[in-house]
C-alpha cells in the first residue's frame, strides 16, 4: 500500500520557528494531516519519514483489529484488510484462530477448509506450515459432532 505526501503549508513564526502542516494521502483517499513547529530541519524529510511511520501503523492497526475481530467470533470471510495484503491478513487470522479453544476455532477452521487452497496457503507459508495447518484444521473439524452434541446439551440445561 501507499501513501501519497505533500508538505501543505510552511509558514515563519515570530520565534523563528516555522509551522509546517502535511497531509498524507492513502491509497484509499483517506487523508492524514499533522502539523507542527520546528527550526533547523530539512522538512522533506521529516514527511518522508512520517509517511512510512504512518503506513507502518496504519498496518499494525489492522492487524490488531482483525485479531480483536476473529477472537470476538467475526467470520473470517468477511475480513476485508484495507492496508494489509490478502496473505498479510491472512497469517493475522490464523494466528489469531490458533489461540481459540476447539469450539471458537472450529468456525476459522470451516473458514480455511471451504474457502482456501493450498496454492493460496503455500503462498503465505511454507509447505511445512500450510501441512500443519490441514493436520490441524483435519482435526478439528473431525471433532466437530462432538462439539455440535456438547452445545446441544448445554443448550438443554
Amino acid at each position: 500500500m501507499t501513501v501519497t505526501s505533500l508538505l501543505v503549508s510552511a509558514v515563519e513564526q515570530v520565534d523563528g520557528r516555522i509551522s509546517y502542516t502535511e497531509v498524507h494521502t492513502d491509497h484509499l483517499g483517506r487523508e492524514h494531516r499533522f502539523s507542527y513547529r520546528a527550526a533547523g530541519i530539512d522538512a522533506q524529510a521529516v514527511m518522508a519519514a512520517r509517511a512510512v511511520k504512518l503506513l507502518s501503523g496504519l498496518e499494525d492497526n489492522e492487524r490488531q483489529r482483525i485479531a480483536r475481530d476473529i477472537e470476538a467470533g467475526v467470520d473470517p470471510a468477511t475480513i476485508t484488510p484495507e492496508y494489509l495484503t490478502n496473505a498479510q491478513a491472512l497469517k493475522v487470522v490464523l494466528k489469531a484462530a490458533m489461540r481459540f479453544p476447539a469450539a471458537e476455532a472450529m468456525v476459522v477452521a470451516q473458514f480455511i477448509n471451504d474457502t482456501l487452497t493450498d496454492a493460496q496457503l503455500d503462498a503465505v507459508f511454507t509447505v511445512a506450515i500450510r501441512q500443519r495447518i490441514r493436520t490441524r484444521v483435519a482435526g478439528l473439524l473431525a471433532l466437530k459432532p462432538d462439539l455440535d452434541a456438547d452445545r446441544a446439551l448445554e443448550e438443554d440445561i
